[in-house]
């Protein structure tokens, strides 16, 4: 069967020819809204960089990633495909209500540290507040039952959004929870915490050492 989906410069067209020459079949369309829903999930392989989202793992996995990349199958892009979608919307809701409210004042959405060596990408962030928002999409409020009853993040997002205020100088985080089905918000607050810090810079310094170690060999 012709491909009835084109990627033009970025843009997917309807390829109308194809579709007219062969009429489509409900399996057909279905296998191409998973490959455009794939195409679109958003989801980076990574490989050859270190993220600071990585930086809750143990050094030796954290190589491996940056060896191998972060590869998943595309049952799981699917998923992401619908956690990048909510957090594209959530920040145009931020930055309509903050301009609404003359509080609109984001700033760059990419952290670098180490000489561009060490990555982080937010969400959005308060420059004259001094605050990064993380957007993170959950099911349903019982997903979300353990962070609601002890206002605390996962670990990995802790050390990320820690990764985020000790290399983009943020002095707090705001991570902010949305349920797909109700719709429900709840944001948590972090404060940096030295200790976590500390590990943080002894994680990223023994990883590029590894790094640098490796390519002379």
């Amino acid at each position: 069967m012709a491909t009835a989906l084109e990627h033009r410069g970025g843009i997917t067209v309807v390829n109308r020819s194809a579709i007219q020459a062969e009429p489509v079949t409900a399996m057909q369309l279905k296998k191409l809204l998973i490959e455009e829903t794939v195409r679109q999930c958003g989801h980076e392989e990574r490989q050859g960089q270190l993220h600071m989202s990585s930086l809750h793992l143990p050094v030796d996995v954290i190589l491996e990633n940056i060896r191998n990349g972060q590869q998943v199958d595309d049952e799981m892009k699917l998923k992401f495909y619908r956690g990048t979608h909510a957090e594209k919307g959530f920040q145009e809701r931020l930055r309509s209500l903050l301009l609404a409210h003359q509080l609109y004042s984001d700033g760059p959405r990419t952290i670098r540290a180490y000489d561009g060596r060490l990555i982080g990408h937010i969400d959005a962030s308060l420059p004259n507040d001094n605050v990064v928002i993380d957007y993170k999409s959950a099911p349903d409020k019982d997903a979300l039952a353990e962070v609601m009853q002890t206002r605390q993040v996962s670990r990995r997002i802790y050390f990320q959004v820690q990764s985020y205020m000790l290399w983009g100088n943020f002095g707090k985080g705001f991570v902010v929870y949305e349920t797909m089905k109700e719709g429900f918000i709840f944001i948590v607050e972090v404060r940096p915490h030295e200790a976590t810090r500390r590990r943080l810079k002894d994680t990223v310094r023994e990883v590029l050492e590894r790094m640098d170690e490796a390519s002379r060999q």
